[in-house]
């Protein structure tokens, strides 16, 4: 980077005895050295900048590549409230938009700090060693430029970030209707969302129309100080030459070194403007990656046995807000036990099975485990020690042995056939086109909703936890596959602390304890024939299930 400064400043140095060695005094000598040393600089200046423009793009390359890899890191251990606050859409294009120009105006600064800087640094030491008045005359007029460069920079940082913000309304749009799309289809509502996304593409168009004029608007400034210093030159160097107190050659060199200083000077003045971009980027990176998670582990976090462990919630309270979702709640649940835990949407049942894998934890009161409050437990062992089968199955764009074995490494093709088989999903892997090496698809796209309920339970089997969490599993599946998963979760629950979520209640009839829960509270807890001799809660549920069951027929 100093190399290339240098035989710029070197380049400009040799004009002066260019002119007034060669074409003034015409000395062949100096016509055969002073050309052969210009080739010579030019060669090593190439080079140097070879490996110059590398290192800057590898290095600014390299930054934000370890920034997006921190936001990741970030975002997989941030809170689980935050992330479901979040439009995934608007956290796409943090990776995205934001990254882009933070890469932009990184790369640019290492130019321009270590490129445009030192070459003008240099020239500026040329022009003053020829003549330090005229520099310093020319010099002095240049910070008029600043005020207004910065008062645009401020202003090109305000819309910017309001164009990020839209480009992240837009790529949230895209996203809904990726997700969207079978029912925009159905309903015929392709012209209203085409609308909506003018909109938000017209507003963006308008933004950037302000950020063109405010980036243009540098030049007109730097031209016009640029030609009040040209003409100082002219005037003056041309006065010092006719007097005798120049020479043409000094004044040309001055010259040369004011013009090719005048280009990097002008990418410097302008790096103001796009770091304010940057920053605008940089400031809603930086808004999540300094939102501290508040579910963390704890100093002394310990990893205690959990494989006979009883759970006992104690006073507990969840408010989301000025919402209360669950309101001095007690429950013990006793070690290898199913409790089933019904009621209506919104009763704080699936709020229970969050505040135990500590996707959040509670307002007031604590959760124990063996004993142990799981706060003090490290979150690893916490979560190794319970397997999680819910209703929005998750499956990754990867094969049907890498989802069956997600966060298993250690699995073997016979451990995951022996834990397809025991869910009962072997059959239909094994007539899949490449059977456990089939790809599944984004979201488990090629399968049936009942095909990826069974291979979210295989991978249940194969994590064998000591605790089993099952949310709705059955809600959205017809009778047939409901009785095969449920046959199979009879295999996956033994032996082992069960809490299930439902709506169902004809699958937990023979539960160890049903719990019947309403606005966070528990109302009701027995037995299912304890319950219905109560003619209470649980009985008004069921018999209402057995009459939609029956209407249904």
């Amino acid at each position: 980077m100093v190399i290339v400064a240098l035989c710029s400043a070197a380049v400009v140095k040799l004009v002066q005895p260019a002119i007034d060695l060669i074409f003034v005094e015409h000395d062949r000598e100096m016509l055969l050295l002073i050309p052969l040393v210009m080739l010579a600089i030019y060669a090593i200046k190439g080079v140097a900048e070879y490996f110059q423009n590398y290192l800057i793009k590898y290095i600014g390359q390299k930054i934000l590549t370890n920034l997006q890899m921190r936001m990741y890191e970030h975002l997989l251990s941030a809170d689980f409230l935050f992330i479901q606050s979040q439009s995934s859409g608007r956290l796409i294009s943090r990776f995205t938009n934001d990254i882009m120009l933070m890469r932009g105006a990184v790369s640019n600064m290492l130019v321009g700090c270590a490129k445009h800087f030192l070459s003008v640094f240099f020239l500026i030491l040329i022009m003053f060693s020829l003549d330090p008045f005229l520099s310093a005359f020319i010099f002095l007029a240049f910070p008029a430029a600043i005020y207004p460069i910065q008062k645009l920079g401020r202003r090109m940082r305000k819309v910017t970030s309001e164009a990020q913000q839209e480009l992240g309304n837009f790529t949230a749009m895209l996203d809904e209707t990726f997700d969207s799309i079978k029912v925009i289809k159905s309903f015929c509502s392709e012209k209203i969302e085409v609308t909506k996304a003018q909109k938000i593409t017209d507003t963006i168009l308008e933004l950037y129309k302000k950020t063109s004029k405010l980036d243009s608007l540098t030049s007109p400034i730097m031209e016009i100080l640029t030609g009040f210093a040209i003409t100082c030159v002219l005037w003056y160097g041309g006065s010092e030459v006719i007097e005798g107190r120049m020479t043409t050659g000094a004044l040309m060199a001055f010259i040369t070194a004011f013009v090719s200083a005048y280009r990097p000077f002008k990418s410097l003045v302008a790096l103001n403007v796009n770091l304010q971009e940057g920053l605008a980027a940089a400031n809603r990176v930086f808004n999540i990656l300094d939102s501290a998670p508040s579910v963390a582990d704890a100093a002394d976090a310990v990893s205690p046995e959990f494989a006979k462990a009883g759970i006992e919630f104690k006073d507990i309270e969840m408010n989301y807000g000025n919402r209360v979702g669950i309101k001095s709640l007690d429950l013990k649940i006793k070690p290898g036990q199913t409790y089933a835990f019904v009621g209506k949407s919104g009763s704080g049942k699936t709020t229970l099975a969050n505040l135990l894998v500590r996707f959040f934890d509670p307002t007031k009161g604590q959760i124990l485990i063996g004993g142990h409050d799981i706060k003090q437990v490290s979150l690893q062992h916490l979560r190794n020690n319970i397997s999680m089968v819910s209703q929005d199955t998750i499956l990754f764009d990867a094969s049907v042995a890498e989802n069956i074995s997600y966060g298993n490494k250690k699995a073997s093709r016979e451990d995951i056939i022996n834990a397809a088989k025991a869910a009962d999903a072997h059959e239909f892997i094994i007539s899949l086109p490449n059977g456990y090496d089939t790809a599944v698809g984004t979201a488990g796209s090629s399968l049936s909703g009942g095909q990826k309920q069974r291979l979210s339970i295989a991978r249940a089997f194969l994590k064998d936890a000591p605790i089993l969490l099952l949310d709705e599993i059955t809600s959205a599946l017809d009778p047939n596959s409901e009785q095969s998963i449920i046959n199979s979760l009879e295999r996956l629950r033994k032996d082992k602390t069960t809490l299930i979520i439902t709506h169902r209640l004809g699958g937990i009839t023979n539960a160890h304890q049903i719990v019947v829960m309403k606005q966070g509270k528990i109302i009701e807890q027995g037995k299912h024939k304890e319950l219905l001799a109560k003619g209470q809660e649980y009985y008004k549920l069921y018999n209402k299930e057995l009459k939609d069951t029956t209407k249904a027929v």
